[in-house]
């Protein structure tokens, strides 16, 4: 996974989450080690998450994981919490302004159970079915008659104008 790769994926884990709860200034920079290295930031400013791949220099604190680790929290598939009890992740900095992240609640993905994805495979396959037979209902000797033969329009009638009552009588 590239740098690039990794940043795009927890901006968008962080896209639209929910940071009401914190009320102060809160900037995090995220080092990446190993596959897709490099440093961006989250930053925490009037209640908003953004996620930029920029260094911070005046940062709170400083976060350092790898990408595999690193796209789990932002795919809330791992909490910070058990990342950082299991030594993947490591932070050095402001703790109490680090412990405000905790607070950042990111939007639930839909997850798809396996029975929900084939039913809306089995669904799919109606659909396309059902428009086989619709064509399918035409003998074939119609379609291929249908379509040498050209197509009939009606040609304007050209008489001449039909006299009234009036004009017969004179």
């Amino acid at each position: 996974m590239t740098y690039e790769e990794i940043v795009l994926k927890v901006r968008e884990g962080f896209e639209n989450s929910d940071a009401r709860e914190i009320f102060e200034h809160v900037a995090v920079q995220v080092n990446i080690e190993g596959e897709g290295s490099g440093a961006f930031y989250i930053e925490v400013a009037d209640r908003y998450v953004s996620v930029e791949p920029y260094d911070y220099y005046d940062r709170d604190g400083l976060l350092t994981t790898d990408a595999e680790t690193l796209v789990a929290l932002a795919e809330n598939r791992l909490s910070m919490r058990e990342a950082y009890e299991s030594g993947a992740v490591k932070v050095q900095g402001n703790l109490d302004k680090l412990r405000m992240l905790l607070k950042i609640k990111l939007k639930e993905k839909e997850k798809k159970t396996k029975a929900a994805a084939d039913k809306e495979a089995k669904s799919a396959a109606k659909k396309t079915a059902g428009k086989k037979a619709a064509t399918e209902k035409k003998e074939p000797e119609k379609v291929a008659k249908e379509k040498a033969e050209p197509k009939k329009t009606a040609a304007k009638k050209t008489e001449a104008p039909k006299k009234t009552a009036k004009q017969e009588t004179k």
